[in-house]
């Protein structure tokens, strides 16, 4: 009897056992389906979800679904702007999930639980029933699951806004991702995208953050028809990229479509409908941007080929551009971006060359209120205000600390062997005093003579007979406008040729008004008052020019010419007994006879109207001026 009893308990025990075993997956796959058909009968009209096989191993902790298919309709014209609002479908042909949470409730999402550990697929296609709207992605996994909403089945589940904060990520790695993509802006105009990614890693996904985010060998093929041109045009862009990085980007919403019902009806506008919609779309994306910033600390790409030409050739032109890096960007400022060499490759008309283009700093905090003002105030009276006493009321705030252009190099038919060193502004903004600041700088910029039309024929070949076959030229402008005293700051004002030498000015002007001066400067100029100048001549060929030039209109040799003019500045200084009148002709005549600077100091005791220190000229000469002035003068050779 002890027999039978422990052999029946063992019996009992192992159908309990095999009960629990396959029971309790039993159960758990029937709770799974039933959620599952809760969901398929609660659909909106036009919505259906189906799969083949899904399966819950609860001993092994995981969960695998089979030829799942989720597809929707059309949605309403209220929608329109969103991605695939024609209807599509989502297709996976296999999805495991790992370490599903069997305790999380799927009808409330709490955010604060993880859905599962990872999750891993094969085949997923997402397909809008337009022709061009699809994305294949081979396999992938993803890490760290967490699901702020539950409502990923109900209509809108491809809005952007609501997907952003729908999913939270550890990290995601997929294999090869294809895309396309198409859209039409207005009647008439078409935008395609076309491409592949062989592999994309993000890391640490939530609320539309990425923490990290890395692309290998992607290529893309974009269409754009522009039917406002002469003839339709459709050009095509074909860019490939072997490796890119991102980190700490926050990905931004896009702003909802504006269209030309959305705008009103302004008089002010009657005529320019189209420029309004710009200026209104402009600021819907800028206000939207600073409600969902742009935010990246840093970007990379190593190395990208860009091609470009009509779509029905194959003819291509060519870019190819290395090291590109970008830091701290937003909405609407960017810290850093560096690009390094840009080359044009064959098929190019002629050759673009640029060493290294840089970007920084960038803040339009005020667009927003600006570009209100411009709306409401209309092209003519936008227009008149700039022309009027009051033209900074209308300007926004703005900075942009640098963009720097180097090592360009440029041969065309109409333009041949161009070189610059340098282009540059390292400030230039309006601040909230309506103060304005300009820091620019070209480099030598590499001219040959005989591309020189502007220069008469006569001074180039006196400059060839020299030896120079080209000019070399540079110029810097530093300036600073104060609104309160209306004074204009000239930090550095310069332009040379490296052949010849360097002219710098510096100073400062008082009752300067920019806008008055930029209507009329001749007249404005001549009613401000001069408080300091600073003159700086350096001589490299300068002198040795001048003198040339003057021998060759007077039919004299070189030293005749220096001569004559040693005896000219001789005649002034010695005909006052003023100081500074006559080390003013002193160095003239020092510089003449081969010193490698002048540099001209004026700093009047009382700041003077420029248009006195004409009329002192004409009456006076040039001694009054030196003395009004105190002008000091001294040379060096350096």
């Amino acid at each position: 009897m002890r027999t039978v009893s422990w052999v029946s308990g063992l019996v009992v025990a192992g159908g309990l056992a095999g009960g629990i075993y396959y029971g309790v997956p039993a159960f758990y796959n029937q709770q799974i389906e039933s959620y599952l058909a809760s969901v398929q009968a609660d659909l909106p009209e036009g919505h259906s979800l189906d799969y083949d096989r899904i399966h819950y191993n609860f001993w092994a902790g995981t969960l695998t679904l089979d030829n799942f298919k989720y597809a929707w309709p059309a949605q309403d014209t209220v929608k329109a702007e969103r991605p695939f609002s024609a209807g599509g479908t989502f297709t996976l042909a296999q999805m495991t999930v790992n370490g599903p949470n069997s305790s999380l409730d799927l009808n409330s999402g709490n955010p604060s639980e993880p859905v599962a550990d990872s999750l891993s697929w094969k085949g997923m296609a997402l397909a809008g029933n337009s022709e061009k709207l699809a994305l294949n992605i081979d396999e992938g996994t993803a890490t760290g699951i967490s699901l702020n909403s539950p409502e990923l089945f109900k209509e809108g589940i491809f809005d952007v806004t609501g997907l952003r904060t729908a999913l939270g990520l550890e990290s995601l790695k997929t294999g090869p991702v294809s895309y396309q993509f198409e859209m039409m802006p207005k009647p008439g105009e078409h935008l395609a995208f076309e491409g592949r990614n062989e592999s994309l890693s993000l890391q640490n996904l939530k609320d539309g953050i990425i923490g990290q985010a890395e692309s290998r060998d992607s290529k893309i093929t974009m269409l754009m028809a522009l039917p406002d041109l002469p003839e339709e045009v459709q050009l095509a862009v074909d860019i490939s990229v072997k490796s890119s990085a991102v980190n700490d980007m926050t990905v931004p919403v896009p702003a909802p479509a504006i269209t030309q019902g959305d705008v009103p009806a302004l008089e002010q506008w009657a005529g320019m409908e189209e420029l309004l919609l710009l200026l209104v779309q402009v600021k819907n994306s800028y206000e939207h941007a600073e409600k969902y910033p742009a935010k990246l600390a840093h970007a990379q790409i190593e190395d990208m080929n860009i091609a470009f030409g009509p779509a029905d050739s194959d003819e291509r032109m060519p870019l190819h551009i290395k090291n590109i890096a970008v830091e701290d960007y937003t909405a609407t400022s960017m810290g850093k971006m560096v690009v390094t060499d840009i080359q044009s490759g064959e098929g190019f008309p002629g050759k673009l060359s640029i060493g290294t283009l840089r970007y920084s700093d960038m803040d339009v905090t005020q667009l927003g209120g600006y570009l209100d003002n411009v709306i409401e105030m209309g092209p003519a009276k936008m227009l008149a205000a700039l022309q009027g006493e009051d033209w900074r009321s209308v300007l926004p705030e703005f900075r942009l600390g640098e963009l720097a252009y180097e090592n360009v190099e440029i041969s065309h038919e109409d333009l041949q062997d161009f070189k610059l060193g340098a282009f540059r502004i390292y400030d230039l903004g309006i601040d909230q005093d309506k103060a304005i600041s300009l820091a620019t700088e070209v480099k030598d910029i590499q001219l040959p003579l005989d591309q020189l039309k502007q220069l008469p024929p006569q001074q180039a070949v006196l400059l060839k007979a020299m030896g120079h076959d080209m000019l070399t030229l540079s110029a810097n402008i530093d300036v600073d406008h104060s609104t309160s005293g209306q004074s204009l700051d000239i930090n550095s004002l310069s332009v040379g040729a490296k052949e010849l030498g360097d002219i710098a000015l510096s100073g400062r002007l008082q009752n300067i008004d920019i806008a008055q001066l930029i209507k009329n400067a001749p007249l404005h100029g001549l009613a401000s008052n001069l408080e300091q100048v600073k003159l700086t001549v350096k001589d490299r060929d300068f002198v040795r020019y001048g003198l040339k030039s003057f021998a060759e209109g007077r039919g004299i040799s070189e030293q005749e010419a220096l001569t004559q003019n040693r005896m000219m500045l001789g005649m002034m200084a010695g005909g006052t007994e003023n100081a500074d009148t006559i080390a003013f002709f002193t160095a003239l005549s020092e510089f003449l006879d081969g010193s490698k600077a002048l540099e001209l100091t004026a700093a009047p005791a009382s700041p003077i109207p420029v248009a006195q220190l004409f009329g002192a000229v004409q009456q006076a000469g040039p001694e009054a001026l030196i003395q009004i002035l105190q002008l000091k003068s001294q040379v060096s050779d350096q």
